[in-house]
């Protein structure tokens, strides 16, 4: 069950991230398009290795690693709300 939460949790953060890289529009406007790419790339990578890292050690029966990818992605939906309303 701690799995298939983290996954589900996974999707959000990758959504926001989406969410983030296309309608942040006053952070996303001062870089140039490379800039822009090479970013979003890191940034997907990174969510990535997050994920997966997540995921190992729910499934080793870590079971506040689920509680902190929360925290986590609660922050990420945070962090995107600002940035869709223009406050970063």
């Amino acid at each position: 069950m701690g799995l298939f939460a983290v996954f589900l949790l996974g999707i959000a953060n990758f959504a926001l991230h989406g969410v983030a890289m296309s309608r942040g529009r006053a952070l996303m406007a001062r870089l140039t398009p490379e800039a822009r790419g090479m970013i979003g790339l890191l940034s997907l990578i990174f969510e990535l290795g997050v994920l997966i890292a997540s995921m190992a050690m729910v499934v080793g029966g870590e079971i506040g690693w689920l509680w902190g990818y929360g925290l986590y992605t609660a922050g990420n939906g945070v962090g995107a709300w600002f940035m869709v309303r223009g406050r970063l």
